[in-house]
């Protein structure tokens, strides 16, 4: 399965940092999934320094159309509120919202199959702890190929 971890947002407060992307990076892996790094054209230094300290791989530059396809081969996506959020949850993909400022009631999608986590306060053990009984359920639960 393939977990694409989309890196960075274009408003940088908006963005994790670069331990906490490769925190998801290594959850992602070892929960079994493949984790495929996608970016813009501003986060692709973060995106290049997240794959040579992890097992991600880095995906081609993409415009919104090659994105959209990458999400929806995906089994999972995971991103901050960002427009790809709304693009993975518009094909379909199981999505993480990850809010860093933005309210997650406002802007997320709380719906299942997708889910959102308040890291206004951090991206703490507690909302790493959601990220993996999430991905766990999409696991068990996966419809995309």
């Amino acid at each position: 399965p393939k977990a694409l971890i989309n890196i960075g947002a274009r408003l940088p407060e908006k963005q994790l940092d670069l331990e906490a992307y490769r925190q998801i990076v290594e959850q992602v892996e070892q929960a079994g999934f493949c984790p495929i790094l996608s970016y813009g054209p501003t986060e692709e230094s973060m995106a290049r320094a997240i794959e040579q300290s992890s097992s991600g791989t880095l995906a081609p530059p993409t415009a919104l159309l090659e994105l959209a396809s990458l999400m929806a081969a995906s089994n999972l996506v995971i991103t901050c509120d960002t427009g790809p959020m709304h693009i993975a949850v518009a094909v379909g993909t199981p999505t993480c919202g990850i809010f860093v400022t933005t309210p997650p009631e406002r802007f997320g999608y709380p719906s299942k199959p997708h889910v959102c986590l308040d890291a206004r306060n951090g991206f703490t053990q507690n909302e790493q702890d959601n990220l993996n009984q999430w991905w766990a359920r999409q696991e068990a639960h996966s419809h995309h190929v």
